[in-house]
Formats: structure tokens, sequence, C-alpha cells
């Protein structure tokens, strides 16, 4: 009979342990819900947002280029000729061609936008000279 006390006194405590558990987990979604959410939500959020608008920002910057598109697209096809003459004016290679130069190119217009100092505004004074 003991051991069968012993058994039911367990299943009680275990139950108890339960509620007990079951009380801690209203806490703490009522903790999340009324403290945490809102932390999150009033400065986590804005904080990500800046920070992705920041490197957004930055990465259109540094893809933006400092010429227009045809003038690159002419800058390629002359570079993609000079290659084609190296190899002595030989058709079927003109892809290979294109490509490599698009990214001789490329490399070219980023390093000299990577030189370029950073585009300053220009004073009162030398706007009113250029007007």
């Amino acid at each position: 009979m003991t051991d069968k006390n012993s058994k039911q006194s367990m299943f009680n405590e275990l139950e108890k342990l339960k509620q007990r558990l079951s009380g801690f987990e209203k806490v703490i979604e009522k903790t999340i819900e009324e403290k945490v959410i809102p932390t999150i939500e009033k400065t986590i959020i804005p904080a990500i947002s800046k920070a992705v608008s920041t490197v957004e920002s930055t990465l259109h910057q540094r893809r933006t280029p400092e010429i227009d598109e045809a003038l690159r697209q002419h800058m390629i096809a002359e570079a993609a000729y000079y290659r084609w003459l190296a190899r002595g004016g030989v058709s079927g290679h003109e892809l290979e061609d294109w490509l490599a130069a698009e990214v001789e190119i490329d490399n070219l217009l980023q390093q000299a936008q990577n030189k370029k100092p950073a585009a300053q505004t220009p004073s009162s004074s030398e706007e009113s000279a250029e007007t």
C-alpha cells in the first residue's frame, strides 16, 4: 500500500508542478506581450529599419555609375573592338570579347569612382558666380 501511496503522492506533486509551470507560462506570455514586443516595436525595429536604409543608400551610391549607360556601352564596344584587333581580327570570339571588355570597363569605372573625392556642395559664392 505504501507503494500505491507513494505513486499517488508523486502524481499529486507532478500535477502541482504542472500548475505552477502553467502559471509561469502565463506570466512570461504577459511580459512578452506587455513589455518585450512594445520595446521591439519602439526601438529595435526602427533602428534596424534605419540601418537597412543606410546600407541600401550606400550600396546604391556605390553602384550608381558616374556616366550614363549609353556611354558605358560605347566604351565596352570600343574595348571589345580593340580585343578583336589584338587577336588579328579573327571572328568567333565576339561574346567572349564583349564580356571581357564589360568586366574591364566596369572595373575601370569602379576604380575611378573610388578615387574620386566625395561630392561637395558649392558654396553660395560659387553658385552666384555660375549664374
